[in-house]
């Protein structure tokens, strides 16, 4: 097994040593040349991902991606945890009803509101906007994270 696993690492690890190398040593000689003089400096470098990044907004893309995905992630995870602890523990009159109405939810099909929820936005003006996908995300993630929550 160890063999196996060894064998299947070494693509990445030849990969990922040859993302750190210049260029030209890229095209000269394998990845496993340096590992001859690992602690020389001048066979690393940062700058093809310094390219990379700073490329046709790259940058900019990664960055509206932690903007949508560490709010979309957070947001419905703190309500659920709050709407499953009060499904659990509180005795709040009409509560399995509103529990079966949110494990409803799950099964109702997401393209089903793509629709309404276009024009609710157009009207607000939410299109395009973090606030929006944040909305959406929240809104879709809900069921299911109070669902799971609820479980433990």
């Amino acid at each position: 097994m160890v063999v196996i696993a060894f064998v299947w690492t070494l693509p990445t690890a030849g990969l990922m040593i040859s993302s750190l190398r210049p260029p030209d040593d890229i095209s000269r000689t394998g990845w496993w040349t340096v590992l001859s003089h690992p602690f020389e400096a001048s066979v690393w470098t940062v700058d093809n991902y310094v390219q990379v990044l700073t490329a046709h907004g790259l940058s900019n893309a990664f960055l509206n991606t932690l903007l949508v995905t560490i709010p979309s992630g957070v947001t419905p995870i703190t309500i659920a945890a709050f709407a499953a602890y009060a499904f659990a523990w509180l005795e709040v009159p009409g509560r399995r009803f509103f529990f079966t109405v949110v494990v409803g939810l799950m099964v109702v099909p997401l393209q089903m509101s793509l629709i309404p929820l276009l024009r609710l936005y157009t009207q607000m003006d939410l299109n395009g906007t973090f606030l929006g996908i944040w909305l959406a995300h929240t809104g879709f993630g809900l069921p299911l994270a109070i669902f799971l929550l609820f479980g433990y």
